[in-house]
C-alpha cells in the first residue's frame, strides 16, 4: 500500500512539475514586458524610494511600511522571473548549438502556440515523436529548475 501510495505522490509531483514548467514556457515571451510592469508598480513617497524615506524621518509610518512590503514582494517576482528567463534563454541557447528539432518545437508550441499534429507534419515527425520531446524537454527544464531552486519540494507539500 506503501509503494501504491508513493508512486501515485510522485505522479502529483511529475504533474505539476510539468504544469509549473509549461506556464514558465508559455510566460517566457512576455517575461521583459511582466517585468517592466512590475518595476512600474513599485510605490515611491514624494518622488523618492522608500528607503530614503525611512531613513530621513527615522520612524516608520503604516503607510510606509506596507509600501516596503509591497516592494518586497515584487522584488521577489521580478527576480523570479529573471532567474526564469536566464534558465529559459540558457536551454534555448543549448538547444540552438546541439538540438535543432527541441528548439523548433519549443518555438513551434511555446511561442506560436501551433498544434502537436502540425508540429510533427513541420517537423516531418510522428505526433508521439513531437510528445517525446516535449517531455524530454520538461525533463530537462525540470532538472535546471530544481538544481536553481526555481522548483522546489516545499512547493508540493499538501
Amino acid at each position: 500500500m506503501v509503494v501504491i501510495f508513493l508512486f501515485w505522490e510522485e505522479k502529483m509531483i511529475n504533474k505539476k512539475v510539468k504544469k509549473i514548467i509549461r506556464k514558465k514556457l508559455y510566460e517566457y515571451p512576455i517575461y521583459d514586458r511582466l517585468i517592466n510592469e512590475l518595476n512600474l508598480e513599485k510605490d515611491t513617497t514624494e518622488g523618492s524610494d522608500i528607503n530614503s524615506s525611512i531613513r530621513s524621518k527615522y520612524k516608520i509610518s503604516r503607510k510606509v511600511e506596507s509600501q516596503a512590503i509591497k516592494n518586497i514582494n515584487i522584488d521577489v517576482r521580478i527576480n523570479e522571473y529573471e532567474q526564469w528567463k536566464k534558465l529559459i534563454d540558457n536551454v534555448l541557447q543549448e538547444f540552438r548549438k546541439n538540438d535543432k528539432i527541441k528548439l523548433k518545437i519549443i518555438e513551434y508550441k511555446f511561442f506560436g502556440n501551433v498544434p502537436e499534429d502540425i508540429i510533427a507534419d513541420e517537423l516531418y515527425v510522428s505526433k508521439t515523436t513531437v510528445r517525446t520531446y516535449i517531455n524530454d524537454i520538461y525533463f530537462e527544464i525540470g532538472i535546471l529548475a530544481t538544481f536553481n531552486n526555481l522548483i522546489n519540494k516545499s512547493m508540493f507539500a499538501s
